[in-house]
């Protein structure tokens, strides 16, 4: 798959496209997952060109692009012929997302297209999920949107009628919970992972919730809940059916935007962190100018989003879902939401995992001048040790403390011995000094003597 990496490669330079796309080479034949910014022209041009030559949108391209796409589409068929293997082409249009932004800074700092065993890495627990296994249980997002309403309406009769019976179902974020924390449809069950290679676990120690139920699920843009949905199928086979919004939550607000049911703002691996449904664009393939009302519309919907801010700060509670790539936890680099105004006079960040940590661990130790508060940030770290020094479950907890514990320890001492060093230095300075200056009076005296 390297020549094809190269050619994918050569063709995104060619079109001055930045970001990330990584191709699948497990024997599932995972596919290609990836994200690409650029001008409108130059993006659409790179779709037809994974849309191959015989495509609809082929016949519709400008003449210019012609020759790097043919190159490419030579390379591809190339590879096909001589790994025997069908030709590496996007099925159609629907299969890219689009977003549209008015950005000053770039998205991405650069281009990198790598091969990978897992498009999303699980650490091989989702690797032997079988490609085929990935496309049961689609939703459209209209059906998908149809499908919670009556969910919604269920449960509000339900409450209204004060019926304790519980629900037939269960609807699943499948992202990881710095996603849910900033946009989420209502109802929706965070796991609680930081990474995705935690959701398996999840799933298993989740079983029986799952069990005799309807199971919901949803990601960014369907790449995650593919796997996920199958990794169900076949670790809880008693539900009553496992599905998944098909393109995920981008297809969805490209459909339904600021007036779907989705909440909050949809968390991207880009530049903007965050896409905000009232900006989304339907259609983008087939722009058309926008009317006056139009335009309204999305002003109104600007003003609305305002209204619609479903994550918080976590130092003081208040309204808040901007992320910044500089705002992170200090003991596992966590993304963290903190407010402009908590961050004010703050040394360094906790996530709340490790914010009972808030007092004691920090990076930076030169912040720390006196060795007595060093001292003190080692005893509390020592102390918590000590609360969990036995059982498997706290290994990883212990690593991270025991870490810290010598890396205070090792700066004490160097400091110490930096601080015996510079007084052995000052005496033997001010010695020195002593020596000459008797040597020059003794110089004066000989002198006055002749």
């Amino acid at each position: 798959m390297e020549p094809y990496r190269d050619a994918m490669k050569e063709l995104c330079q060619s079109l001055d496209l930045m970001g990330r796309v990584l191709i699948g080479v497990s024997d599932s034949a995972e596919g290609i997952n990836g994200t690409l910014s650029g001008k409108y022209e130059n993006v659409h041009a790179y779709t037809v060109a994974l849309l191959g030559p015989k495509s609809p949108s082929s016949l519709k391209i400008d003449d210019s692009y012609r020759p790097q796409l043919q190159k490419f589409w030579d390379a591809t068929a190339l590879l096909s012929e001589e790994a025997n293997v069908p030709l590496f082409y996007m099925n159609e249009e629907q299969d890219f997302k689009w977003s549209t932004c008015k950005c000053e800074d770039e998205l991405f700092p650069d281009l990198k297209i790598a091969l990978q065993k897992e498009l999303i890495n699980t650490g091989g627990e989702l690797s032997s999920i079988d490609i085929s296994d990935t496309s049961k249980g689609y939703l459209t997002p209209k059906e998908w949107h149809e499908k919670l309403l009556s969910i919604q309406q269920e449960k509000k009769q339900n409450d209204e009628e004060k019926d304790s019976k519980e629900d037939d179902f269960v609807l699943i974020d499948c992202r990881n919970k710095k996603e849910y924390a900033i946009g989420h449809f209502e109802n929706a069950l965070d796991p609680q992972t930081k990474t995705y290679e935690q959701f398996p676990t999840w799933v298993k120690n989740s079983a029986e919730k799952l069990e005799n139920k309807q199971v919901y699920m949803y990601c960014t843009g369907g790449i995650r809940c593919e796997k996920a949905s199958a990794y169900i199928r076949k670790i809880v086979p008693t539900t009553k059916g496992v599905y998944h919004l098909k393109g995920g939550i981008h297809k969805y607000l490209e459909e339904f935007g600021s007036e779907g049911l989705f909440r909050g703002k949809n968390f991207v691996f880009d530049g903007r962190m965050a896409d905000d449904p009232s900006t989304k664009t339907k259609n983008i393939l087939s722009p058309v100018k926008k009317s006056s009302e139009d335009e309204t519309k999305q002003e109104e919907n600007t003003t609305m989003k305002t209204n619609n801010v479903v994550g918080k700060c976590l130092y003081c509670g208040v309204a808040w879902d901007t992320f910044d790539n500089k705002i992170a936890c200090t003991v596992c680099r966590e993304l963290v939401l903190i407010c402009s105004k908590c961050r004010q006079g703050v040394v360094e960040y906790h996530c709340d995992e490790h914010y009972h940590l808030r007092d004691c661990y920090f990076t930076n130790l030169n912040n720390f001048p006196h060795i007595h508060e060093l001292q003190s940030q080692c005893d509390a770290l020592q102390e918590l040790f000590d609360e969990i020094k036995v059982g498997r479950k706290y290994k990883r907890k212990r690593n991270t403390l025991r870490k810290q514990i010598i890396k205070i320890q090792t700066e004490i001492t160097s400091r110490k011995e930096s601080k015996v060093n510079s007084t052995t230095e000052n005496a033997n300075k001010r010695k020195n000094e002593d020596d000459t200056s008797a040597i020059e009076g003794k110089t004066k005296i000989s002198r006055i003597s002749q």
